[in-house]
């Protein structure tokens, strides 16, 4: 951003050239003098025309240098266009009738904030006016204006609650789209830095405004609001006492307000006065004690620190959490009270609490329901298959009825299991060794190598999800009796002991299958048949697992997340 001060060397004439209005000593009753400075004084007077008493505040040289009668003008100018409760309006701008500049504005009574600075019975007061302060600082810098002079001797409080922020003699403009031409001379700025001086007042200043950098901003003020909060709480000047170790008993949130105000690295500093003021506000509203609070979250996290070393009754660590969450909740400086939180969160316990149990359990029973629905449909398919098998070739009807018996038995057993929630791990091993058996069978109907190690494959990998077994060997005796259900019989017709459904010759295999007599349309048909149906079941059962992984991963992520932000400090 740019930065032009606004520097005329007359008052503004109006559209037509006339010359500024001089004071009206028929409207105005000057009275006493009530301050005075180094280029002018400040007037006490009675406005007849409107019947109020008003402040005058004019140069005191009638021929003023350029500087110091642009810098008096560039004050009533940007503290009249400021239109802010906090501010002091300007009612008028002219020259007297001795040609000293000058400008009206409201009458102030009160006291300066400097007047109550050490008194402990004053800091809720001065905290209320400080959030005033700092909103009408917002504005001004909203407006591009920077007031470069903050202290508590500019803050004014009035007798009936108002609040003012004085002297904007040395305030800075940046990027006023309306800044006035400046004079044939360098910047106020630049002859200040030549001169061996700066602008404002030391004990408030950051070290960019200190060092006479000419391209401060908006955070100057940032950092004389955070010196003057410091100053409200502790009565003692931050830059007299910033390298002392010393413990304040000052609330922690303003006390860190304080610090990310007055931060020296200006890229690092607070952004800006509303976030002061919002801070100071909720602090205001929250109206507690923090000797209490600190109080009660110690007894909370001493109960979780006991409740979790009770490592003989897992159930007491959600207790532990509880605790620890309230200890965080009524002081949220609390790093013990977050990192018992992280590590309860982070590192299970080494088995699961009983809640914990019966809700995988309830889970894992919806599951199996879901999947015996999947199941239910497709032996009934498999069942509708092995008859047309039956129907169209010269099956053995041996096999087909040990089939059909078996896939019916089982069909039972998935409607059962699709409404019951109590689990037989028994009827779960018996129900796998039937289903080894329907293998078994298929590798004689037809020879070992042709059907049976799809179906045996496409089993064994689903049982474990579908069967009600928890037994983390479950899996493996699947696959090891889907292994024998079709070795058994390519084993048995090799050495002779079973008859033989193919033959092996240099000339390739020969198939003697019962179930591959028949006509040849029914032939592709079934194996048609058999190719959708094994693909399709493969399919449709990995989509029900991926789509209760991809569920519960979800739930999972969700959780943590939210888990997460109870900690997020």
């Amino acid at each position: 951003m740019g930065d032009r001060d606004e520097v005329p060397t007359v008052p503004d004439p109006d559209a037509r050239g006339a010359a500024p209005p001089a004071l009206d000593e028929a409207r105005y009753r000057i009275g006493e003098r009530i301050g005075k400075g180094g280029m002018g004084e400040v007037l006490l007077a009675h406005d007849r025309t409107i019947g109020r008493d008003v402040a005058i505040k004019r140069m005191l040289d009638a021929q003023p240098r350029p500087r110091a009668l642009a810098r008096f003008l560039r004050e009533a100018r940007i503290q009249g266009r400021l239109e802010h409760p906090s501010i002091v309006p300007v009612h008028e701008l002219g020259v007297d009738e001795h040609g000293r500049p000058y400008f009206v504005m409201k009458r102030l009574s009160g006291i300066t904030m400097r007047e109550l600075l050490g008194d402990d019975r004053a800091v809720r007061r001065l905290l209320r006016a400080f959030v005033d302060v700092c909103l009408s600082i917002e504005y001004a810098h909203s407006r591009g204006v920077v007031h470069r002079d903050l202290k508590p001797e500019n803050i004014m409080l009035g007798d009936f609650g108002e609040v003012y922020v004085l002297d904007w003699g040395v305030a800075k403009v940046i990027g006023s789209a309306d800044a006035e031409p400046a004079i044939e001379e360098p910047p106020e700025d630049e002859l200040a830095t030549r001169a061996g001086t700066v602008i404002g007042t030391p004990s408030y200043m950051p070290p960019e405004q200190a060092r006479g950098e000419l391209d401060i901003d908006h955070r100057v003020d940032v950092y004389a609001l955070g010196c003057i909060l410091f100053e409200i709480l502790t009565g003692e000047v931050w830059h007299e006492v910033k390298h002392a170790r010393v413990v304040r008993d000052i609330p922690v949130e303003l006390e860190a307000l304080c610090h990310a105000a007055v931060v020296e690295e200006r890229g690092a500093r607070l952004e800006t006065a509303r976030a002061l003021a919002d801070g100071v506000q909720q602090f205001l509203d929250g109206d507690r004690d923090l000797a209490a609070r600190r109080a009660l979250a110690d007894g909370h996290l001493a109960n979780a620190r006991a409740a979790l070393a009770s490592s003989d009754r897992p159930e007491l660590r959600g207790v532990a959490m509880r605790e620890a969450g309230v200890a965080l909740a009524l002081d949220p400086t609390r790093g013990d009270a977050a990192e018992l939180i992280s590590e309860l969160i982070l590192v299970p316990p080494p088995e699961p609490p009983p809640d914990v149990e019966r809700q995988i359990e309830a889970e894992r029973l919806a599951l199996l329901q879901r999947n015996a629905g999947a199941a239910t449909i497709s032996l009934l398919g498999f069942i509708a298959l092995t008859l047309v098998v039956y129907a169209a070739t010269q099956a053995r009807l041996l096999e087909i009825a040990i089939i059909v018996g078996m896939t019916l038995a089982l069909v039972c057993e998935t409607v059962r299991s699709r409404y019951a929630t109590r689990r037989y791990p028994m009827l779960s091993l018996v129900i796998a060794i039937a289903l080894a058996v329907v293998v078994a069978m298929f590798a004689r109907l037809y020879p070992p190598f042709l059907v049976a190690p799809a179906l045996g494959a496409l089993l064994a990998m689903t049982m474990p999800f579908t069967l009600q077994h928890q037994s983390r060997g479950f899996g493996g005796f699947c696959t090891v009796i889907m292994l024998v259900a079709v070795l058994v019989p390519f084993i048995g017709e090799t050495l002779g002991w079973l008859s033989a459904t193919y033959t092996f010759t240099a000339d390739g295999v020969h198939l003697h299958s019962s179930a591959l007599r028949g006509p040849v349309a029914w032939q592709i048909a079934i194996a048609i048949a058999y190719i959708i149906a094994a693909i399709t079941f493969s399919g449709w059962m990995g989509y029900l697992t991926r789509q209760s992984e991809h569920t519960a991963r979800r739930q999972l992520r969700v959780q943590a997340w939210h888990l997460a932000q109870l900690v997020r400090r």
